[in-house]
């Protein structure tokens, strides 16, 4: 019946973070009993399941074709995150974090125009290590990866890309001090034109955009 709230499916499953693809005819969802994701294309029924490890929620690309999940993987004996793009149609998975092998890269947020994507590293070896999460810039495909704002006792999360993606807000926790019963929390904006960070909210967290 039009209007009323109906169970997407009629079993009992334990399922969260459900994200709709931009044109609106696919969801995508954590399901903790793979463990891993499933798109769901609600005209046809048709279900696809990708295994990940992880548990964080997925992230569509602006045209629909992909998905981008952080998947816990092994390295040398050590327990990493790296980020993977899933290609829906063909089915195939890239790892996109690149030559490095000791990082935790998560978060990921994609640009309005596809053509970047912005999310939290932190190095897991000694030599690289810093106690707040980093925000880094790649392309989907892997290249041109480049950490956007250096700041090692910063903690960076909550990416959301301005609509025309010429800056980049996000929250930041200020680690100076050390670990603190309440966080430092502030959000910020960094313009990608004059290549600069702006405070906005001194008390603020997760900031979204108005379209």
């Amino acid at each position: 019946e039009e209007g009323k709230e109906r169970p997407l499916f009629e079993y009992d499953v334990a399922l969260h973070s459900p994200v709709w693809s931009p044109q609106g005819d696919r969801l995508a969802y954590a399901s903790p009993m793979l463990p891993g994701v499933e798109v769901l294309e609600l005209d046809s029924g048709e279900l696809q399941q990708f295994g990940n490890e992880w548990g964080a929620a997925p992230v569509w690309s602006p045209d629909g074709e992909y998905l981008i999940l952080p998947e816990l993987m092994l390295a040398d004996e050590a327990l990493v995150v790296r980020l993977v793009r899933i290609e829906l149609g063909a089915e195939e998975l890239l790892d996109i974090s690149g030559d490095e092998d000791l990082v935790k890269d998560v978060g990921p947020a994609w640009s309005p125009g596809g053509g970047w994507i912005a999310h939290g590293r932190q190095y897991l070896d000694e030599e690289r290590w810093t106690p707040g999460r980093q925000i880094w810039l790649t392309r989907p495909d892997g290249s041109e990866a480049y950490d956007l704002l250096p700041e090692p006792m910063g903690d960076h999360y909550a990416y959301a890309w301005r609509p025309d993606g010429a800056a980049l807000a996000y929250a930041r926790v200020d680690l100076s001090e050390g670990p603190q019963p309440v966080p430092d929390v502030s959000v910020w904006v960094f313009d990608l034109v004059e290549r600069a960070a702006k405070l906005v909210a001194g008390d603020g967290v997760l900031p979204k955009w108005l379209p």
